[in-house]
Parts: structure tokens; sequence; C-alpha cells
């Protein structure tokens, strides 16, 4: 939780192109959400910048509402000329 609040500090502050966070926004609430950081926790530090903690509210998920977030990241990060970004694959466990 640290380093993602760190990382966020740094998107406002403008500090860094690769702290980025990008929100989606339904009648004043907020949805869902992403953000781009150096390193996502893992030792492949050649992979980077990595697309950390994809959300999506629960009652928004699959309704389209934080789906154009991803496309939304990629283009800024383009624009700050970065051209690829990757995303840590991760298990989710249902009990």
């Amino acid at each position: 939780m640290e380093a993602y609040v760190k990382s966020m500090e740094e998107c406002l502050d403008e500090r860094q192109s690769v702290s980025q966070w990008h929100i989606a926004i339904e009648a004043n609430r907020i949805v869902g959400g992403l953000g781009v950081i150096e390193n996502d926790f893992h030792d492949r530090k050649d992979l980077a910048p990595n697309v950390c903690p994809v959300y999506a509210e629960e009652d928004r998920r699959c309704s389209g509402a934080a789906g154009a977030l991803p496309n939304e990241a990629c283009a800024d990060m383009k624009d700050k000329g970065i051209d690829r970004l990757y995303l840590k694959r991760k298990r989710r466990i249902v009990v």
C-alpha cells in the first residue's frame, strides 16, 4: 500500500513520467482505476513499466465502465515516449 501511495503522490506532483494513475468516473463516483508504476513487486526489473491494480467496483464490472482505462493508460504512456507496458500475471483463488 505504501508503494502505491508514494507513486500516486509522484503522479500528482508530476515528478516522473511512469507513475501515472487513471480513474473511471460515473455520476461523480469513482467506479474503476489502474496505475502505471515502475515495478509491480516482481523480480523481473527488465519488464517495466507495469500496469498495476486494475480495479472496477463490483456493481460496474463487465459494464464497460472501466474498460477504456487500459487504452487510456497506453495512449498516455505513448505520449510520454513509452511504447510498451507489462501486466504481471496474478492468480486469483476463489474459496
